[in-house]
């Protein structure tokens, strides 16, 4: 993948850089090993890895962005054994889980080998990129970066090693700092491989490495801490957001926006990096991804952690049985729906998968090694203990759920007992859902549900909903805020404002119908849903604007109360363009 327009940013870096690091290496080995042939082999090697460490693009953007522009230094975490699971060879093996998280200063500090370990999308990559950069000038470390899916990164890891075995000791005090990214992205036999090059290297205390490798993974061989990368804390994700903002010239407020999806139930998505970026696109709607609801959010998630990220990188996984991605997310669509919350006893997750994989025309298929190759493929329902799987984010398992009701055919707005996240997105994944819309309405505790199908661009009846939800708010006065002023301003305000989320579509039917309501609520509704037209640079319709201008007058002004921060719209202010 190119760089684009940052290509020359990173020649100017590669033509300071390659040739400190040359000779530092070949201070290292020993000037009498120079060679032009050495030279090239080595230079090569560095350039790819500068280019690759040098800039970071998710899928979803445009293009790449130089590391230092977006990157938030991502804490890892020693851990504790806790967790056994079953490796590929069928041995039983603990997974480490994390404790204190430290920053990659504290974590460099500590003169260790190490494996990282996270599952996709969580930042190891970019943590060995990051490391990479930033010590390419250093007087004591010679950072070299390996990515194992490169057709000769096996050889490169061969002849590395097999030069630097030779050294009795440091040369003037010159350490390797041996960054080998993906594990996990090489079949059983290159691992076993990888890991004899890293014991060898290990064996001559020339310097130190550090290895990735997604969850559920065995490391072969290797008597190395391991440590986890740590999910995004709240000052991390303000910093993430404003950086992104800041690169790609978005108008997201970091805190704003962190805290509308923490209010509606979604803050799993923030602690990580790759989810966080995904809900920077769709907000900012200045990617590819055009529309703004959550939903599609969760949609490409889904299919970027199960799909597009290992395709992306060109990674086609070592499998012992013959199914499909699709089959795949059939089962935890299946799983998700029949437990009751995000953590499912192993029965369940094992009676679910057996049911799911007789569907299927493969025989044979063990229901145990199908699900822990899943779980190591995609990170998203893992084994938390050994009596029980946990799926690592709850919005995702609220779509599974909803997916499989929906697509089972089972899913009648008149039978939901519970209208709650579930719900909401099996409503919005049907062909309609003008009843699931008007059923909330019903109880005030149901009414998130309402607009969590409105902000996430649920099909409905526009004109129907709208005077709904006018009577709504007649039924329901305490949630509204109405004084008169004067003759001609009154200030307004709503408890649980859900208009800011509507489709201007909808705020256009909002205003015509509350012009022909006489209510409190209609007047209310009319003031918030122009207030938000109006940001939007868009106006009324002749006939609405006639209408509006009969029911108050010209100059007749709401202050309307938005989250705290009052803003003033007048009748005038919509006249037809």
């Amino acid at each position: 993948m190119g760089l684009g327009p940052y290509s020359g940013i990173v020649e100017v870096h590669l033509g300071e850089t390659l040739p400190f690091l040359w000779d530092g290496f070949l201070r290292l080995i020993g000037k009498d090993k120079e060679s032009a042939e050495l030279k090239e082999w080595f230079t090569n090697l560095q350039r790819i890895g500068f280019i690759e460490a040098s800039s970071v693009q998710c899928i979803g953007m445009h293009g790449p962005l130089p590391l230092e522009q977006i990157f938030q230094p991502t804490k890892l975490a020693w851990g504790v054994p806790n967790l056994t699971y079953r490796a590929e060879d069928g041995k039983s093996v603990t997974l480490v889980l994390p404790c204190l998280p430290v920053t990659p200063d504290s974590f460099f500090a500590v003169p260790t080998d190490a494996a990282i370990f996270a599952g996709p999308g969580w930042g190891k990559t970019t943590f060995l990129h990051h490391i990479m950069v930033k010590y390419c000038k250093s007087n004591k470390y010679i950072p070299i970066l390996i990515t194992l899916r490169r057709p000769s990164a096996i050889d490169d890891l061969s002849r590395l090693v097999d030069m630097l075995t030779p050294l009795k000791k440091l040369q003037h005090g010159i350490q390797i700092l041996l960054l080998v990214d993906g594990y996990d992205e090489v079949p059983t036999s290159s691992r076993k491989l990888v890991s004899e090059k890293l014991l060898k290297f290990q064996a001559k205390e020339i310097g130190r490495f550090y290895l990735t490798c997604r969850d559920f993974y065995q490391v072969f061989d290797l008597s190395i801490p391991s440590v986890r990368i740590a999910p995004f804390d709240e000052d991390d994700q303000e910093r993430f957001v404003g950086s992104f903002a800041t690169a790609f010239g978005s108008k997201i407020k970091p805190k704003e926006m962190l805290q509308e999806l923490r209010d509606r139930g979604m803050d799993d998505l923030l602690h990580h990096p790759l989810l966080l970026s995904m809900v920077c696109i769709v907000k900012s709607g200045s990617m590819s991804l055009h529309s703004k609801s959550v939903l599609a959010l969760i949609e490409r998630a889904l299919e970027t952690l199960s799909f597009r990220w290992d395709e992306g990188k060109g990674i086609v996984r070592e499998e012992k049985l013959p199914v499909d991605g699709k089959a795949r997310v059939q089962c935890l669509m299946r799983i998700a729906f029949h437990s009751k919350k995000p953590q499912v006893d192993v029965r369940t997750v094992m009676e679910q998968t057996r049911a799911q994989l007789d569907l299927l025309r493969w025989e044979g298929l063990d229901e145990r090694q199908f699900i822990e190759e899943t779980a190591r493929f995609f990170g998203i329902l893992i084994p938390k203990d050994e009596e029980s799987w946990e799926f690592v984010h709850k919005t995702l398992y609220d779509y599974l759920a909803a997916r499989y009701w929906v697509e089972k055919g089972q899913f009648a707005p008149w039978m939901v007992a519970n209208w709650d996240s579930r719900a909401a997105y099996a409503a919005c994944l049907s062909y309609d859902a003008t009843e699931a819309m008007k059923i909330t309405f019903a109880k005030p505790e149901w009414f998130p549900a309402f607009t969590e199908m409105l902000s996430n661009d649920a099909p409905f009846d526009h004109l129907k909903i709208a005077t709904d939800f006018i009577e709504h708010y007649n039924i329901y006065p305490r949630d509204l805020h109405y004084n008169q002023l004067s003759s001609l301003t009154a200030s307004v305000s709503m408890a649980r404002d859900c208009v800011h989320v509507s489709s201007s579509k909808f705020l256009q039917e909002l205003a015509s119908e509350c012009c022909r309501h006489n209510s409190i609520g209609a007047v209310v509704v009319f003031a918030y849903a122009i207030a938000e037209l109006r940001d939007r640079g868009q106006r009324l319709s002749q006939t609405d604007y006639l209408r509006a201008r009969e029911r108050f007058s010209e100059n007749f002004t709401f202050t309307v109360d938005r989250g705290g921060n009052s803003v003033q719209i007048s009748i005038k202010n919509m006249i037809p363009k």
